[in-house]
């Protein structure tokens, strides 16, 4: 500063000229304009970030109304409407919280579309950003379907840490009813503490929110979430959002007044309040003179600026005839001496009762509550509950809240679209054995690589993603019912095609039978056989078949390759008919087997033979005549 002391004299001295001075001039006053120009310019910057709560939208629509059903291909368009205080300058989507960058507008209508979405349900928000790169806020958690932003306006000094007060009234159908999912945050997502000072079910509720900052002349903006049914339990803070006093305040008796200890009682409900956190402080004993009483003080530790509530509630008991007059107030103090009245109230009437509430503003240390009697004649009881004393920060100027629109997570439903599968058979649905049926799944509506599977009876024959899956085959005889299935993928439903039946009808092949001689002789070994075909002449491969004479069995076995048997017996002991049956389970026939000599006849065999039957007549024991045949059989050796 000397190099300027003397600088007056220094331009007499050296006799500058005027042009020179007025040079000086010129650059005096552009340097004084700069000055005042950044402080202003700064000051309405931070004015501005101050009270710019960002880009604000509205006229949320999509194309398709949700919900919708699936369809591939198809394109969904969303369009949002935003407003600022300044240009918008970015636009950001989100969807299941994948963030695209929005660049396509109509004048202030922004949009998006998005191609190929899968069935299921979607969240989505638009976010914003302004020239000053102000943004809206995000979205503290969307498990909270609904909020609303809270302007904070304060025209005094900065605040810090200071408790505002709500009052908000319940919203049917989207809040709790005991508004337990309420919840706070400030404009950067920030989860603030509270306390629920007063609850009425279903109607209205008085909360304190402790909030960070709050600007000097300026504004801020918190939001308050809620419409979560998970959230039951209040996250209301007493301890963490307000300031407390000690919950043991000192006690002075003074005059003739003193009472024992135990009539200084803190009780463990509270009969004033039902939130309180220790109860009430209160004395009862006869008061009998004048200017007696007791007092309580609460010591907040240091003197400062503050905002304390005092609630209080005054009863005077006693026998009606009595005289009586009972009075408490309340007051502060800086330094524990002087104290100053903010509140007082005297009852004078027996059997009364008045409850009170106090707020003070301003620097203190010390809040005294003071119980005394104000006439001589007072046999009577007179006391006085004191629910908890506590305060919260200072302001010199009460800041003003307003709340904004209800705002909502969006929610976007695309449902499934239905599946579809079709049965196809090659033949009529009753064919008869044997016959090739090719029976068949076709996909007609679902994703490409969803498997379909085709079930004959129950058990899978055929699956995969290509369509149709089919099954070819020569069925037996029998009834055979068919199901087609394509399970639910993400975008379609499952779909089933039950009950597609087809019938075989077994077709009876033919046996025969042949003998290795049209006559035989009693029991000789006798060789049958024959053939088990179909019409066309399948032959009937590893049927079991059984032989019989006259309903005997004689042998069994399966037919072969060829659809052959044979059977090896002894024939019957005895000359005549007889019936030669052979059966399988589809099929049986049956042919005679005689048994009788050729007369005259030499047969061939281990040992030539001869048999020779003559008529006799004989007479029985009655005298009758009968015939009698008499075989002979010679051997030749």
């Amino acid at each position: 500063m000397q190099r300027f002391k003397h600088f007056p004299q220094a331009v007499s001295k050296h006799n500058l000229s005027k042009k020179a001075m007025s040079k000086i001039a010129v650059y005096l006053l552009l340097f004084s304009f700069f000055v005042v120009y950044q402080i202003y310019f700064f000051n309405f910057i931070q004015i501005i970030f101050a009270a710019s709560p960002g880009p604000q939208y509205s006229n949320l629509k999509t194309n398709l109304t949700s919900p919708v059903t699936y369809s591939q291909g198809v394109n969904y368009q969303f369009n949002a409407t935003w407003t600022s205080g300044s240009s918008v300058s970015s636009v950001t989507f989100e969807l299941n919280g994948t963030n695209t960058t929005v660049t396509t507008s109509q004048g202030s209508e922004y949009y998006t579309n998005k191609s190929y979405l899968g069935a299921g349900n979607y969240t989505y928000r638009w976010l914003a950003s302004d020239s000053l790169s102000v943004w809206n806020t995000t979205w503290h958690n969307t498990t909270f379907k609904y909020r609303k932003p809270i302007t904070i306006s304060n025209s005094g000094s900065a605040l810090t840490d200071y408790q505002i007060k709500l009052n908000i009234t319940f919203v049917s159908g989207k809040m709790n009813s005991d508004f337990s999912d309420l919840r706070f945050t400030n404009s950067s997502g920030t989860q603030l503490s509270y306390w629920s000072e007063n609850v009425v079910t279903s109607t209205y509720a008085d909360i304190w929110v402790k909030v960070p900052v709050i600007p000097a002349s300026g504004s801020e903006t918190v939001y308050m979430y809620y419409g979560n049914t998970t959230q039951t339990s209040s996250l209301s803070n007493f301890t963490n959002t307000m300031i407390l006093l000690s919950s043991n305040p000192s006690f002075t008796t003074y005059g003739s007044y003193n009472p024992t200890t135990n009539n200084i009682q803190e009780n463990a409900g509270d009969t004033v309040k039902s939130d309180d956190v220790y109860g009430d402080m209160r004395t009862t004993d006869s008061w009998t003179a004048q200017d007696e009483g007791c007092y309580w003080i609460w010591d907040f530790g240091s003197s400062a600026s503050r905002s304390f509530f005092v609630e209080w509630y005054n009863s005077l008991t006693g026998t009606s005839g009595y005289c009586g007059a009972f009075t408490t107030t309340i007051s502060v103090s800086a330094d524990g001496s002087s104290y100053t009245t903010i509140g007082s109230n005297q009852l004078t009437s027996i059997s009364t009762s008045s409850l009170f509430t106090n707020n003070y503003n301003g620097t203190y240390r010390y809040v005294k509550v003071d119980q005394y009697s104000t006439t001589a004649c007072m046999a009577t009881y007179g006391y006085s509950y004191v629910d908890v004393v506590w305060a919260r920060n200072y302001a010199s100027t009460t800041p003003t809240t307003s709340f904004g629109t209800e705002e909502i997570i969006q929610n976007y439903t695309i449902n499934k679209a239905s599946g579809g599968v079709s049965f196809s058979l090659s033949t009529a649905s009753q064919v008869n054995y044997p016959t090739e049926t090719n029976a068949s799944c076709i996909r007609t509506a679902g994703d490409s690589t969803s498997t379909i599977t085709l079930y004959r009876n129950g058990s899978q024959v055929a699956s995969g993603t290509t369509s149709p899956q089919s099954e070819v085959a020569t069925l037996a005889g029998g009834i055979y019912n068919y199901t087609c299935v394509i399970p639910a993928t993400q975008n379609y439903t499952e779909a089933t095609s039950a009950s597609n039946i087809l019938t075989v009808i077994p077709n009876t092949p033919n046996i025969t039978i042949f003998f290795n001689s049209s006559k035989v002789w009693w029991n000789d070994s006798v060789y049958a056989s024959g053939l088990s075909l179909y019409s066309n002449g399948t032959v009937d491969v590893g049927s079991t078949y059984t032989f019989y004479i006259n309903g005997a069995n004689q042998c069994g076995g399966s037919t072969n390759s060829s659809g052959g048997w044979s059977c090896t017996f002894r024939a019957p002991i005895e000359i005549g008919s007889f019936t030669a049956t052979v059966s399988t389970s589809s099929t049986s026939n049956s042919t005679t087997l005689y048994v009788r000599p050729k007369y005259g006849e030499t047969p061939s065999g281990t040992s030539d033979r001869a048999v020779y039957e003559n008529p006799f007549f004989i007479q029985d024991m009655n005298g009758k005549l009968k015939m009698v045949m008499v075989r002979i059989t010679t051997w030749k050796r």
